[in-house]
């Protein structure tokens, strides 16, 4: 099983160039099953601070570093949430059979 997290969005401030909200997408898999969960997180911050980064500056992995950073504790209760409905939906693909067989015909 795979955990992938990514982030799907973000607005900035126009006048500060601060990163105000980041959405976040994590992404449970395993083989050809998936299950989503996504949200949002709000930012506030100072431009004028030592750790400013530009805009143009900026990488998934320091959006997604504060993301997480901001979750808590609630990045692994996603992660559960997650793995959970994924391990609910590989238990419903296997629970469905499949044929190839033709339906009998209907007798006159």
């Amino acid at each position: 099983m795979e955990l992938k997290w990514s982030i799907s969005g973000v607005l900035s401030d126009k006048e500060t160039g601060l990163i105000i909200e980041a959405k976040y997408l994590l992404i449970a898999s395993k083989d050809e099953s998936r299950s989503l969960k996504s949200g949002k997180v709000f930012f506030s911050g100072d431009s004028a601070s030592k750790s400013f980064v530009e805009f143009e500056k900026l990488t998934e992995e320091q959006v997604l570093s504060w993301v997480k950073s901001s979750l808590g504790d609630k990045v692994s209760s996603i992660e559960k949430l997650a793995t959970n409905e994924l391990n609910a939906l590989i238990i419903k693909k296997e629970a469905i059979t499949t044929s190839n067989k033709s339906l009998p015909k209907l007798q006159k």
